[in-house]
């Protein structure tokens, strides 16, 4: 991944990022990253030691994640929303060499390094990049990152053992990031996983893996990479989802970077923020999760903003309804807009509509060299038209999980990664997706898949959102509950509800209790989370 960025950052193009009034040049953010690199190694920081990253959308993060892979690392990226508790567990369970930071999150770092067990964490190095033309565009993220009250103070005894360093991008710096030769099958980062379906576990990517995704994207979102676009306008990307996660690391970083585009960073997702600044940069690629479309399309700024610029919306992390996509072609009539079906085992995308002419309701073909295949509880493969477990296999998928423990079940089966989820094949090859497999009710014999009643909710009026949940029944297994969070100053009318859903379902699909729900709890990706949204359920019950 890295060798093929050395290359775009070294020619001459559009700007790499836009943040704020702040403008960084291809050659500006590669002089960062190799300061970061040259700052790693005088840290100690050698092929195949790991680093890192504690730090929200912004420049510093690109130059952090490049630099470190120039130093032959490989990258964790951290969770800024995350407590000092959950960070000082996965710093303890990865022990990487060093921790890069900024200025906003130092304290927060300080904080997970003052808990235990000491003689893990007081070896990390610690590296605090510094931009200060970005302090003031940063202010306003700063309570975002308040420290819980029981959060110790780090002990000065130890603080001062620690290997502390500090790089100003200010001043002369270097003039390029130098050539890396890094071996394509060295692990590139280590993600974790959402968390939205059981216990965060970290994803092994590998540097071809991250560039069999990210070259795809490249050339058939995008429309090419860079160097051999024929003169046609290079795509100003959005990046508005966390950098951590792997769909604004992948798409927003790596893709656009090898497109020879523009990131665009926001710090922060809003719906006014976003369409301000969507106006504002004319955005032409906007990587979206469905609650930011549902967000952005609710809002009233959207009905004044120009979006004319916008030519492509991709939609992932969970499935795009129906209802949501047709108000966003009404709004934005001619965006191509891609829904996708991935995960970060898969290096994000494994589908993808309309890759070629797909049925409706489906997500498409599978992309580039990636097979998926559909198989019964045996492992044995299903006919096209059958509902069974969906497995995949590809140059995207990961070589394991980090560190599985001894004894815990492998992700793989003959070589095929089992995602989790559940779906079905058409017989030309199509994939729809019917849920995944956690999130699948059994109530009374029947299985009832979730989606078909969200998507039932979604096309209601002044519906924004829409989950179902399967709760514990001691008569019929399961029962389900409804929670809808209505648009900006809309009513929803639970009687209403009941009522289309009596008319369209059959009775063991009939939920057993609706509630309005002003905002549904939400990850730090966006995506809603299930599992939060089932332990209030369970308190209220």
């Amino acid at each position: 991944m890295i060798d093929a960025l050395v290359g775009v950052l070294a020619e001459e193009g559009p700007p790499a990022l836009l943040c704020g009034d702040v403008v960084f040049s291809r050659s500006a953010l590669g002089s960062r990253a190799e300061s970061v690199r040259r700052a790693l190694e005088r840290l100690g920081v050698e092929r195949g030691m790991r680093v890192a990253l504690l730090i929200p959308n912004h420049p510093s993060f690109v130059a952090a994640l490049l630099g470190a892979w120039a130093a032959h690392a490989a990258v964790i990226p951290l969770n800024p929303m995350s407590s000092p508790y959950e960070l000082a567990q996965t710093l303890g369970h990865v022990r990487p060499t060093a921790v890069i930071a900024i200025r906003a999150t130092e304290l927060l770092l300080n904080a997970t390094l003052a808990l235990e067990p000491p003689e893990i964490l007081e070896e990390i190095a610690i590296l605090i990049l510094e931009e200060p033309a970005l302090d003031t565009h940063l202010h306003p993220l700063h309570p975002l990152f308040r420290l819980p009250a029981a959060a110790r103070a780090e002990d000065p005894k130890r603080a001062a053992r620690r290997r502390l360093h500090r790089l100003c991008f200010e001043g002369r710096l270097p003039s390029a990031l130098g050539q890396t030769q890094v071996d394509p099958d060295s692990p590139a980062a280590l993600l974790l996983t959402s968390g939205t379906t059981g216990t965060p576990r970290l994803v092994t990517l590998s540097h071809r893996n991250l560039y069999s995704n990210a070259d795809f994207i490249a050339r058939d979102w995008f429309g090419g990479r860079s160097g051999d676009h024929g003169g046609e306008p290079r795509h100003r990307v959005l990046a508005v989802l966390p950098m951590s996660h792997n769909f604004g690391l992948n798409v927003t970083i790596d893709a656009t970077l090898l497109h020879g585009g523009t990131i665009v960073i926001l710090p922060r997702f809003s719906a006014v923020e976003t369409l301000g600044a969507m106006e504002r940069f004319g955005i032409s690629a906007a990587p979206l999760v469905p609650t930011m479309v549902s967000a952005i399309l609710g809002n009233r700024a959207s009905r004044g903003s120009d979006l004319s610029q916008l030519r492509i919306v991709i939609s992932g992390g969970a499935a795009l309804p129906s209802a949501l996509r047709v108000k966003l072609l009404a709004r934005c009539p001619g965006v191509d807009v891609r829904d996708t079906y991935g995960l970060s085992e898969a290096s994000l995308v494994a589908c993808t509509r309309p890759y070629r002419p797909s049925p409706a309701g489906s997500v498409g073909f599978p992309v580039d060299d990636t097979h998926i295949r559909i198989v019964d509880e045996r492992g044995h493969p299903l006919p096209p038209g059958r509902i069974g477990d969906i497995e995949i296999r590809g140059p995207g998928v990961m070589s394991g999980y980090w560190m599985r423990p001894p004894g815990a079940p492998s992700p793989f089966r003959a070589g095929w990664l089992s995602t989790g989820d559940i779906g079905w094949l058409d017989e030309q090859g199509a994939l729809t997706i019917s849920e995944r497999k956690k999130n699948v009710v059994m109530r009374g014999g029947y299985t009832i898949y979730p989606r078909e009643i969200e998507e039932l909710l979604y096309a209601q009026p002044g519906v924004a959102d829409a989950v179902v949940i399967g709760l514990p029944d001691k008569r019929m297994g399961e029962r389900l509950i409804a929670c809808i969070e209505p648009q900006p100053s809309a009513t929803v009318s639970l009687d209403a509800m009941k009522k289309v859903c009596a008319q369209r379902l059959a009775t063991y699909k009939m939920p057993s209790a609706f509630r309005i729900m002003k905002e549904l709890p939400r990850g730090t990706t966006g995506k809603i989370s299930r599992q939060e949204i089932r332990k209030r359920l369970m308190r209220s019950d």
